[in-house]
C-alpha cells in the first residue's frame, strides 16, 4: 500500500502466518525497486505513473513484521541501466 504521502510502501501477504517468511526473503537483499503504480484515468484507461525509487527500511520493517520501502528518490537516470 502506498501512503498518502507517496513516501512510503507496505507490503505484506494477507495470511498473517505467512508474513515473517516473507519478510525475510526481502530483509538482506538490499534490491532497489524502480516503482510505477496503476492508475484508471477519467475514461477508464488503465495507466501506469511512476512513483520513484524505494528501498527496504530493515529497522521499520522488523519492527512491524511486514516491507516497509521508503523513497530514497523521485527521479531515476536510465542510462544507469546495465
Amino acid at each position: 500500500m502506498l501512503s498518502d504521502d507517496k513516501l512510503t510502501i507496505t507490503e505484506y501477504p494477507k495470511d498473517e502466518s505467512e508474513r515473517h517468511g516473507h519478510l525475510m526473503s526481502h530483509i538482506d537483499k538490499g534490491v532497489k525497486r524502480i516503482t510505477f503504480m496503476k492508475y484508471t484515468d477519467w475514461l477508464g484507461m488503465n495507466t501506469y505513473r511512476f512513483v520513484g525509487v524505494f528501498e527496504l527500511n530493515k529497522e521499520k520493517s522488523i519492527k512491524e513484521n511486514m516491507c516497509v520501502w521508503e523513497r530514497i528518490s523521485d527521479t531515476y537516470n536510465l542510462d544507469t541501466l546495465p
